[in-house]
């Protein structure tokens, strides 16, 4: 591999990178900021609502609008702008109002200039590795986590929360700016090819037409086509699904010590739970270059659904822990796999523009599911009806895939009949 290959990879990671430092950081905000300002947890906690809800709106817009016309470059340029500027408003913040303010500046290129133009450079430059590349730039996300918990609570403690906030704001803008410079938008823009395509390998998918390549050619769908398709709006049910669900990672400790854990052992369970999630990421992609994107997907939310029937089935703290790093393993999904199986059945035609709505699914369904699962443990004391709830859903989103896999396979084969009977009637 060469050093633009490497090159590309190291941008999309700081990327990712620069996306984690808003969603992980904040979490070190909330007492130093309420206890200031006077603000409840519930208040503050809308800020990282108006974050997300900005990016569910703008996303779709950005790249299906701005994005063609400025580059992915320029893009990432313009989110690190924003979003050091929305830090520091954060900084100085009075009200509640100039904090949700500073939240919807910053998550108006938030997704845009990092999720989206690392997804869109992954599938410019790799054919071949490309789950493993996608798995190990989703898995900077992850790093994130850490860098933020080690660094920022020293520097609250020490600085104050105002200095916090302008700290996390350079970060973020430095990510971005590095993986802008870094990043070159496509092997053409360079002399370069894709890693896994050489001249040979084009000639000959030229001559065959069953390959993949000329079949995406003939059947990718447009962004218009996907709009008017039952399989997109199917393969984005699946996606809030399993975001709703994976929101219960916010919960591990609190489950645990429902179960007769120490607060110190469940906090301990999920620093493990956290490491085998940022591996996991890999581990995904590697399996989706190995059997396909497909059925990758279908292996991970089986897993999925087997850890929460652990979870049902035993209050033993030992077993539940076994369950625990079962659950880590697939709770990477909309992270790594989404984009993946969104460019296997939908193809790449119009992948960024399909893939910036699509993308906001699982932002939607997060924004749900924190909260949904939250309240049935409210409502009733404990987490069984939780658990239930979660296996109910998960099993939504499976069948729901696997009917957008079906359709879409069905669409295509129907698509192929009608060709070979159009070339007959020609001859």
């Amino acid at each position: 591999m060469s050093k633009k290959y490497l090159r590309i990879i190291i941008a999309g990671m700081l990327l990712m990178l620069g996306l984690g430092v808003p969603i992980n950081g904040l979490a070190s905000f909330f007492k130093p900021v309420t206890e200031a300002t006077g603000f409840s947890v519930s208040q503050f906690s809308l800020v990282g609502s108006f974050l997300n809800l900005t990016g569910i709106v703008a996303v779709p817009l950005v790249t299906k609008f701005l994005l063609p016309k400025i580059g992915l470059r320029k893009t990432a340029i313009l989110g690190g702008i924003f979003g050091a500027l929305g830090f520091f408003l954060l900084a100085n913040g009075k009200s509640l109002l100039s904090f949700y303010s500073a939240a919807v500046v910053i998550g108006l290129f938030m997704m845009s200039s990092t999720a989206i133009v690392a997804v869109t450079l992954v599938n410019n430059w790799f054919r071949k590795s490309h789950g493993l590349v996608m798995g190990l730039v989703a898995a900077t996300i992850g790093l994130s986590t850490a860098i933020t918990s080690a660094v920022v609570p020293a520097f609250i403690q020490n600085y104050g929360w105002e200095k916090g906030f302008l700290l996390l704001g350079g970060m973020y803008a430095v990510a971005l700016f590095l993986g802008a410079f870094l990043l070159i938008e496509k092997p053409s823009d360079v002399g370069m090819l894709p890693y896994g395509v050489t001249k040979e390998s084009i000639a000959t998918e030229a001559d065959d037409a069953s390959t993949v390549v000329i079949k995406h050619k003939d059947t990718d769908m447009t962004y218009a086509q996907a709009l008017r398709s039952p399989v997109f709006y199917l393969l984005a049910l699946s996606f809030v699904c399993f975001a709703m669900i994976s929101t219960f990672t916010q919960q591990i400790p609190i489950f645990f010590t429902t179960k007769g854990a120490s607060a110190v052992q469940a906090g301990m369970i999920l620093s493990i739970a956290s490491i085998v999630m940022i591996a996991s990421k890999i581990v995904m992609g590697i399996a989706s270059d190995k059997l396909g994107a497909t059925k990758a997907f279908y292996i991970f939310t089986t897993v999925y659904i087997l850890a929460f029937c652990i979870f049902a089935a035993t209050d033993n703290v030992t077993f539940l822990i076994g369950g625990a790093m079962i659950y880590a393993v697939s709770t990477g999904v909309p992270a790594v796999m989404n984009q993946l199986v969104t460019f296997d059945v939908l193809g790449k035609k119009e992948f960024t523009a399909i893939w910036g709505i699509l993308s906001t699914a699982s932002s939607l369904g997060m924004a749900i599911g924190g909260p949904l699962l939250g309240y049935f443990y409210d409502a009733t004391g404990s987490y069984n009806a939780t658990i239930i709830v979660s296996i109910v859903f998960m099993v939504v989103c499976l069948a729901s895939f696997f009917f957008a896999v079906t359709l879409r396979n069905r669409g295509l084969k129907k698509g192929l009949t009608d060709k070979g009977n159009q070339k007959l009637s020609y001859e």
